[in-house]
């Protein structure tokens, strides 16, 4: 995955959406008490969810990372790894442009026979430790407020020791899991803005951030699927 996704900042919004969630509205004391105390074994439990996914990180084990993202992660490296191996590019064109790029990215950074791995949990690993979806910060990434509403917790993350810049949501699914979807969404938009800014095509920003990010020149047989499309 794109670099540096982990340090997007996620909407304001979140913030008092989340916060919302510890007003008692009124409730009894003693009932107010015993929700803190259920909320605080909550965060406790979402900061050890994040120190296990940060740890797996850092020792490249990405079959323990795999088992630390949510159902929805794991359906959404499926539709992307499906994308690599067989769309063209009239498919991938309708596809919005960071998406895109994620996907020809993969062709380019990931083996073959990972890619032809039916379970999507094997390509979240492979691209949990080859840098394709944190950036080498990581290592510098530190836990700060946690914000528990139901079964969704938003993290406040922070790097080298700066205030927060960048947020992750976790959910509980029988235990607390990383939401890869946010990662991928919150940099919607960014390939086309940047065409825009430069005044040029969303395939001309895609092949040159391919290009540096591979140390070599991508051209237009990126475009090509590595299986074609079984007719239905």
């Amino acid at each position: 995955m794109i670099k540096n996704l982990l340090l997007l900042a996620m909407p304001l919004l979140l913030l008092a959406v989340f916060a919302r969630a510890d007003d008692p509205g009124g409730s009894p004391v003693e009932a107010k008490q015993k929700k803190e105390t259920k909320q605080e074994k909550e965060i406790a439990k979402v900061r050890e969810a994040f120190v296990a996914v940060r740890a797996a990180v850092i020792a490249g084990d990405g079959e323990s990372f795999a088992r630390l993202v949510t159902r929805d992660s794991v359906r959404l490296y499926g539709v992307i790894r499906d994308l690599a191996v067989h769309a063209d590019q009239k498919e991938l064109q309708g596809v919005e442009g960071t998406v895109r790029m994620t996907v020809l990215s993969l062709r380019l950074r990931v083996p073959r026979d990972v890619l032809l791995q039916r379970d999507p949990r094997v390509l979240i690993a492979y691209a949990a430790e080859n840098d394709m979806i944190f950036s080498d910060e990581i290592e510098q990434t530190k836990i700060g407020e946690v914000f528990v509403k139901e079964r969704e917790a938003l993290v406040a993350i922070s790097a080298e020791g700066q205030p927060a810049r960048g947020f992750f949501i976790f959910r509980n699914e029988r235990g607390w899991k990383l939401d890869l979807e946010i990662l991928v969404g919150s940099s919607r938009g960014m390939i086309d803005a940047m065409a825009r800014e430069r005044e040029v095509s969303e395939q001309t920003i895609i092949l040159e951030l391919l290009s540096e990010a591979v140390g070599k020149p991508v051209g237009m047989e990126v475009w090509q699927p590595i299986e074609a499309r079984r007719p239905k």
